[in-house]
């Protein structure tokens, strides 16, 4: 447990937290925000956002009842404004930045694998349109999660220990 009062994250939270500090290792500025062109900061170049909650293939067969294994899928988007400079501020990062950013995430996804997978899958233009922005360059990444099954209650002993002592009948070993 942390050196500090604040309680641990659930395992969504927890899987957020993986892939951002994967992203950062990776050299990559992220945050977990919806990806929309407007609001990005200075050196934001991508966001990160959960897309779905999935089972994990590597459960199929298996019927492990105490632990539950998922994968959360998260979206990286670029949130660079259209046109190709920075905004008239310089604050917003040009789409060039995100697409090297991107480059970094896939470079990392060969060079360093981690608990974070890189999806190879389009993405649905419903997507996009869930979110009421226009389609642009983006990938996919996989964070497995483990959530624990609380273990049942142990029933106490109230009484004390009865055995019952029944005699053995030993049989002749030529009768079967």
């Amino acid at each position: 447990m942390s050196g500090d009062s604040t309680p641990l994250p659930g395992p969504l939270a927890g899987a957020a937290q993986t892939a951002l500090a994967w992203l950062a290792r990776a050299g990559v500025p992220a945050v977990l925000a919806a990806p929309r062109w407007n609001g990005a900061t200075a050196g934001e170049a991508l966001r990160l956002w959960p897309l779905a909650l999935l089972p994990d293939p590597t459960t199929r067969g298996g019927t492990s009842q105490d632990v539950l294994r998922l994968r959360v899928r998260f979206l990286v988007a670029a949130c660079a404004g259209p046109g190709s400079g920075t905004s008239p501020g310089g604050t917003e990062p040009t789409p060039a930045a995100a697409l090297v950013a991107m480059d970094r995430i896939i470079a990392a996804s060969v060079d360093a694998p981690g608990p974070v997978s890189l999806v190879v899958e389009p993405i649905d233009p419903m997507t996009w349109q869930a979110f009421g922005t226009i389609p642009r360059a983006a990938l996919q990444l996989d964070v497995p999660v483990r959530v624990a099954r609380p273990a049942p209650p142990t029933v106490r002993v109230r009484e004390p220990l009865h055995v019952d002592i029944a005699p053995i009948r030993i049989g002749d070993p030529r009768e079967v």
